[in-house]
């Protein structure tokens, strides 16, 4: 019925990890800063910033 089931568990580990790489920045940020504006761009520059990290 489904072909490449056994790819699941990897997309489901792929998913867990992004959401915990992604939420905790978001999450530190949210309850430091007290302005949504700069809290937005300390997050959004972490984020362009590591994405050379991941990659080699």
């Amino acid at each position: 019925m489904v072909t490449n089931g056994e790819d699941l568990f990897q997309v489901v580990l792929a998913m867990v990890v992004f959401l915990l790489a992604y939420g905790a920045p978001a999450f530190f940020v949210a309850v430091l800063a007290r302005r949504l504006a700069p809290a937005t761009g300390v997050y959004l520059g972490v984020m362009f910033a590591s994405q050379g990290v991941g990659r080699g």
